[in-house]
């Protein structure tokens, strides 16, 4: 099942803030031919970026393969853009069927979940997200983008793409146009939008003048830029004044008709570019996975390969990247948990990259862990000085109350005092009856019961007048 004629898309806005990070344009240009045969993936979240597409993968998030991106390009008139063709047809997915890379369960998922998306598309509710490495510094891009994948997925209230730029453009033809010469492209002329996606579209291009007018003061300024512009096709150019976009999808496509290799219809098949020198292409072999150097020579359209040399692909990661995508921060976390690329020169590439992020993290909890231990330590010794302070003012309180109310013959005996002294910080009322009561052993003076004199000149015992003098003299008297 394909659909009739591919989809152009904008698949991600560049030079302004999507999200929290300014996505300028040059980390898109050297590796723009890369977008090319990434599988467009139909699920409600990304596959991780820094693993394989693999049907572990693709299992966990119930994702289905859809389709691939081609002609990817960067466009520059009407505000830089990354754009391709989203070409909706099950081959990707039977290609890794048969690859043995998917299960029949995956392929047949795919099977079923293609019409569903061709559905969503015709009412406008078919939306897509990007997922790609790049570093940086926590305001823009910067480096390389290191593409993984597309992302299409139903748009509801709830979901929705980070970059309200991405948007599908379907397509019609004119009813007036001459029919194509054959061996020639047929080029649908203009561009139709969905009337669901028409107030979105008109919402970016308000939004589009608004940052013109801003920046330049004019209605129409010209996009200022390092790189030449091709004023009529709105790409970037070559100093040389090819267009470069055109130059490495040319080379592309020549490339997929000189290796020989068919489709069952007959039809040639897409080859991926690693990359686009103007004097050699690095590619990948569809079937054995091997990464070939091809020097080739262009004089107008014409291209004229050399003898292949099979090289090795290797990136040396001078700074940890980071993804790029709508993910949450849970999927985030399960990158440092697993790695299963099955590329092993990716994989090398991707190890890196998680090692240094593990470290990061590690460094991040030991200095937390150090924190911690600190204040922990602050916290103890502070409680400790505050019960040492404690413990000085009862032993003072107590030396001046064995000074001051307590006769000597009560607390003579250490066990005796202890008892008293429990006394005193359990009941305060039944230790002053104690002090004023009780008569120490063995002693004549100590110990007795405080006495007053009546006017006869008999004494007269008045317990209450020494239990006030008592209190008084402890700060208890109320």
């Amino acid at each position: 099942t394909t659909d009739a004629e591919p989809h152009d898309a904008i698949l991600q806005r560049l030079d302004r803030k999507v999200g929290k990070l300014y996505f300028n344009k040059e980390p898109f240009i050297p590796t723009v031919d890369r977008w090319n045969n990434l599988p467009i993936v139909f699920a409600k979240k990304h596959l991780d970026p820094l693993r394989g597409i693999t049907e572990a993968e693709l299992a966990e998030i119930n994702g289905a393969i859809i389709g691939d991106i081609q002609d990817s390009k960067i466009l520059i008139a009407g505000g830089a853009k990354l754009e391709a063709k989203k070409v909706y047809s099950i081959e990707p997915a039977q290609r890794m069927f048969e690859a043995g890379l998917i299960s029949q369960d995956t392929l047949t998922r795919s099977q079923e979940a293609l019409p569903y998306a061709l559905k969503l598309n015709e009412e406008g509710k078919l939306s897509h997200s990007t997922a790609f490495i790049c570093p940086d510094d926590g305001t823009s891009l910067y480096g390389e983008v290191l593409p993984h994948h597309v992302l299409d997925f139903e748009e509801t209230a709830t979901d929705k793409p980070v970059d309200p730029g991405a948007v599908i453009l379907n397509k019609e033809e004119s009813t007036n146009v001459t029919p194509p010469v054959a061996g020639n492209p047929h080029t649908n002329i203009g561009k139709a939008i969905s009337a669901k996606n028409k107030s979105k579209l008109q919402a970016i291009l308000d939004s589009i003048t608004a940052i013109w007018q801003e920046n330049f003061g004019e209605d129409n300024p010209t996009p200022k830029t390092n790189a030449v512009t091709d004023k009529s096709e709105g790409t970037m150019n070559t100093p040389g004044g090819e267009s470069l976009e055109r130059q490495i999808e040319t080379v592309r496509q020549a490339l997929s008709g000189a290796t020989g290799l068919r489709y069952p219809d007959g039809t040639p098949r897409n080859i991926w570019t690693v990359m686009t020198l103007p004097d050699q292409v690095i590619w990948q072999h569809p079937d054995t996975s091997q990464y070939f150097s091809t020097p080739y020579t262009m004089v107008g359209e014409t291209v004229t390969f050399g003898t292949p040399v099979e090289v090795e692909q290797a990136y040396v990661v001078k700074q940890a990247g980071k993804v790029i995508t709508n993910m949450t921060a849970e999927d985030l976390d399960n990158i440092a948990k697993r790695n299963k690329m099955a590329d092993p020169t990716t994989k090398t590439e991707t190890d890196a990259a998680i090692a240094k992020l593990q470290k990061e993290r590690d460094d991040a909890l030991a200095a937390k862990d150090v924190e911690i231990a600190k204040l922990q330590k602050e916290r103890d010794d502070l409680k400790a000085e505050q019960e040492k302070v404690k413990l000085q003012k009862e032993e003072s309180d107590w030396i001046d109350l064995k000074k001051s109310i307590i006769p000597p013959g009560l607390v003579k005996d250490p066990k005796d005092e202890a008892d008293l002294r429990k006394l005193q910080k359990e009941d305060n009322s039944a230790f002053l009856r104690a002090i004023v009561t009780k008569r120490a052993p063995g002693t004549k003076q100590e110990g007795q019961t405080h006495v007053q004199k009546a006017a006869d000149g008999t004494e007269t015992p008045d317990t209450l007048a020494t239990v006030r003098e008592l209190r008084s003299s402890t700060g208890r008297m109320r």
